[in-house]
């Protein structure tokens, strides 16, 4: 059985993720199988398990929660064409080539899919008005002589984090699809 998880950029450019081990772990941390790097993302947000020709989906007690066609869930079996909501980010899966053909989300469609009583991601979202957009170009600005009233521990030390992890896959801010409102 082949399983992929597809997405899609703002841009529209098409993401494509094979899943090749039995347990692929999704998460913010470096040591997750898939690596989406937001703040709207647990640090091992949900894992999705290949079993007997099956695939299943577990919300691993992620704060944001893991949504199956707009419902959230705990654990669900997952079939060809569904789809998966991390925060901002959607994938459709693939199983063995089905559906065929993928097209990114539109709204309408995935509200269709959802349901009518499946919250939207705009719903929990601020407003214009009480929040500014952030935009990664911002970090032009970014100045580490700032920082320097930070009271940080001496022996603070990121190497850890940094190391490098093999089979990682990452999704950055470029990927999330804007919903439009």
């Amino acid at each position: 059985m082949t399983v992929t998880l597809i997405t899609f950029t703002k841009k529209g450019d098409r993401k494509t993720f094979d899943l090749t081990k039995p347990k692929v772990v999704i998460g913010r941390k470096t040591d997750a199988d898939l690596r989406v790097p937001l703040a709207d993302i647990s640090r091992s947000h949900c894992e999705l398990t290949l079993k007997n020709g099956h695939v299943q989906v577990r919300d691993l007690d992620s704060s944001n929660g893991t949504y199956v066609n707009g419902e959230q869930v705990t654990e669900k079996d997952l079939a060809a064409g569904d789809l998966i909501r991390l925060g901002p980010i959607t994938f459709t899966v693939q199983i063995d080539g089905q559906p065929e053909a993928i097209e990114p989300p539109t709204q309408e469609a995935a509200a269709a899919k959802a349901g009518s009583q499946a919250p939207t991601i705009a719903s929990k979202q601020k407003t214009d008005s009480e929040t500014d957009d952030f935009d990664i170009d911002d970090l032009d600005d970014f100045d580490i002589d700032d920082m320097s009233d930070l009271d940080l521990d001496e022996d603070f030390d990121l190497s850890d984090d940094l190391e490098e992890v093999d089979d990682l896959e990452e999704i950055n801010e470029d990927d999330v699809i804007d919903d439009g409102k």
